[in-house]
């Protein structure tokens, strides 16, 4: 049975770890490289102590971005942050960020842990739809980046433009 450091290890040497290799194509994936690591990490029987964190309005000066502006998605697992898509903020910085909880969570206004498997997160109907991760999020891990998943629009809106996954192969230029 692999570890979790080798799981990571693995997972950031795959097809999630390339997609989020530079800064570009790591903006817009955090929820859903998120998830990934965390349907692997369920797959091996290890996602009991990890929690998804959603981690909206940044506070200014802290590195990520304008004040009140933007959500992220990161991984927490004994008091540590897993970032699979830090990239995005640090251009040099590791593929994956591992630091104190606390630290990653003291740069955003809102932090909160999401249950996946939550009603809240996948309500398609009704007067105000939410389609943040469908109930089969767990099939990530075998579909390769972004992880389009059927019904769960992907939000090629909020990526960078020049991202390799603001227009994935096979979409009208």
């Amino acid at each position: 049975m692999p570890t979790f450091d080798e799981l990571l290890e693995e997972f950031g040497k795959g097809a999630w770890g390339h997609a989020t290799a530079n800064q570009a194509d790591a903006a817009g994936l955090c929820l859903r490289a998120s998830l990934a690591f965390l349907a692997t990490l369920d797959a091996a029987g290890m996602a009991d102590e990890v929690c998804l964190y959603r981690l909206t309005g940044a506070i200014g000066g802290r590195d990520r971005g304008a004040d009140g502006h933007g959500t992220h998605w990161v991984l927490v697992r004994d008091g540590e942050v897993i970032d699979v898509s830090a990239r995005q903020f640090e251009a040099r910085g590791p593929r994956v960020r591992r630091c104190p909880a606390d630290e990653e969570l003291s740069r955003w206004h809102h932090t909160c842990c999401v249950n996946p498997d939550s009603a809240e997160v996948w309500a398609p109907e009704g007067p105000v739809p939410v389609r943040a991760i469908p109930p089969y999020w767990r099939d990530i891990k075998n579909v390769a980046p972004p992880g389009d998943l059927p019904a769960w629009p992907y939000p090629r809106h909020l990526l960078e433009e020049n991202s390799s996954w603001y227009r994935p192969t096979g979409d009208p230029e």
